[in-house]
């Protein structure tokens, strides 16, 4: 009798010491689970897709810019027509704020018939950078456009994460004919990491590179 006595305070002991350990754990699952829940908010605010086809486009003065992109284009097109052709997919639009760079890519992506914009409105967002890599990953055959503007936010000499982060994204799609990276920026600098990403470079009318 007095061993199961023994034996059944042990178990209460037992039970009563893991009620202690998750009562005092609890605080920090707590800070967990708000840290993750801020971390998706930050991702949802960053990161937009749109249906290319139900995109308004306002822009004018741009049919030079867009011919000279026009083998781009085509190859986006029709991507198994240049199924042998190893060629870059990646353009960087250098621009004054509100010279029309996002319309402009807006207007390739239908001209290319993409099917989807993928938007990361902050690219200094590392998160928002790994989700649209994955969105690239699981895209399948679909045709999508990856939009990535004011990259001239990003200080390669001080936002090494962020670079690694941007360069995998631009890199697994780069890898994708059915993909299109188009990035902007208002200042460019030749030669830095930022440009060296992008195959081709294309000013907007009245834009001095």
């Amino acid at each position: 009798m007095e061993s199961t006595n023994i034996s059944f305070i042990s178990e209460q002991l037992v039970l009563l010491t893991g009620i202690i350990g998750a009562v005092a754990a609890l605080p920090v699952l707590i800070e967990f689970l708000f840290e993750h829940a801020k971390k998706r908010e930050r991702i949802a605010l960053s990161l937009e897709v749109e249906i290319v086809a139900d995109l308004p486009v306002t822009l004018a003065g741009c049919d030079a810019l867009l011919q000279d992109i026009a083998d781009l284009i085509d190859r986006a097109r029709q991507p198994a027509a240049y199924a042998g052709l190893r060629a870059g997919n990646e353009i960087l639009i250098i621009g004054a704020p509100l010279s029309g760079k996002k319309a402009l890519a807006k207007r390739i992506a239908q001209l290319a018939g993409m099917e989807r914009l993928v938007t990361v409105h902050n690219p200094r967002n590392a998160d928002a950078l790994v989700k649209a890599k994955s969105l690239v990953q699981r895209s399948g055959e679909a045709k999508l456009m990856l939009l990535l503007p004011r990259l001239d936010l990003i200080d390669p000499r001080e936002d090494e994460e962020l670079l690694t982060e941007l360069d995998a994204l631009i890199e697994t799609a780069t890898e994708r004919a059915n993909i299109l990276v188009i990035g902007t920026a208002i200042q460019y600098v030749p030669g830095n990491e930022i440009d060296n990403l992008f195959g081709i470079v294309l000013p907007m009318p009245g834009t001095a590179v």
